[in-house]
């Protein structure tokens, strides 16, 4: 189960939207929340195939490595974050593929 919570102002210093198991939340000040519900769902995805542990763990590695543009997790977010049907065909582990490219394209 997962508990949307949706603030008005930015999460932390400047980000639109969060994944910390059991919650996502979202900020009003998201450009396009369907995308950033996307991007936090496809984080979701990657938590459940890791378990909570074994991602944060991960994603904390990859920052501090490569950088939170860099990361493999969020390459993956990022990449197919205005994919509606994404996750309904996404590989497992498919954050993998991601590991050492550089990320090219908008923030949300």
């Amino acid at each position: 189960m997962i508990f949307i919570i949706y603030k008005k102002r930015y999460i932390g210093k400047r980000y639109t939207g969060r994944a910390n198991w059991p919650f996502i939340t979202l900020s009003a000040k998201s450009t396009n929340i369907a995308r950033t519900l996307q991007h936090e769902l496809i984080h979701w995805a990657q938590i459940k195939e890791l378990w909570i542990l074994k991602f944060y763990w991960k994603y904390w590695r990859f920052h501090r490595k490569y950088g939170y543009r860099h990361n493999p997790f969020e390459i993956e977010a990022y990449r197919h974050a205005e994919e509606k049907d994404y996750l309904e065909t996404r590989e497992r582990f498919a954050w993998k593929k991601y590991h050492g490219e550089q990320f090219q394209g908008d923030a949300l």
